[in-house]
């Protein structure tokens, strides 16, 4: 139900625990297939406005990351594709201290470069060994290079959760005609 259930971050529930909601979603980064923020704004309004919700956000990361990732800061949201999009919100989730990182189809509108960009800041994201990523995609081979463990869904419903390794070793491709 997307109105109902809990995630607990470090053991606490947020709402649960003393945890406010505000802190407990200060803890979380996105990036989404639909972009979350509105047109009108460039990416450094983006930075001003949003960033000072975060308190580990760090603005001159940020600028470095809009930099590395090619993104104009002053261009208005609506005059950058949906790739871009995608860079400027990835620009914006790796500039705090998130310990979980939601991403919802993040590769379906990059290029083969853009990629290489998100897998590579994934991978320094990571390197503490104290983050999370949840990942949805329909990108097996995402999964493949990316993941520790799968979570399957069907229609709503899990049919699959397990190490990936554990899982890939009770399959095996075979090729072949029918005769063999």
């Amino acid at each position: 139900c997307k109105d109902g259930g809990a995630i607990t971050i470090n053991g606490r529930v947020a709402g649960i625990d003393g945890e406010k909601r505000e802190d407990y979603r200060r803890q979380c980064a996105f990036v989404l297939e639909d972009f979350p923020f509105t047109d009108t704004v460039t990416a450094k309004d983006i930075g001003d406005i949003y960033g000072p919700f975060y308190k580990d956000f760090d603005k001159e990361k940020y600028k470095e990351l809009l930099n590395q990732l090619e993104i104009p800061s002053s261009k208005r949201m609506r005059k950058l594709s949906t790739g871009m999009k995608l860079k400027v919100q990835m620009a914006f989730a790796f500039s705090y201290d998130s310990k979980v990182l939601f991403l919802d189809e993040p590769t379906a509108s990059l290029d083969s470069f853009a990629r290489k960009d998100l897998y590579q800041l994934i991978g320094e994201y990571m390197e503490s060994g104290r983050r999370n990523i949840i990942w949805t995609t329909h990108l097996t081979e995402e999964l493949d290079r990316m993941a520790d463990y799968l979570l399957i869904l069907e229609k709503g419903k899990q049919i699959v959760f397990e190490e990936k390794e554990a899982l890939m070793s009770k399959y095996r491709m075979v090729k072949g005609g029918k005769h063999q």
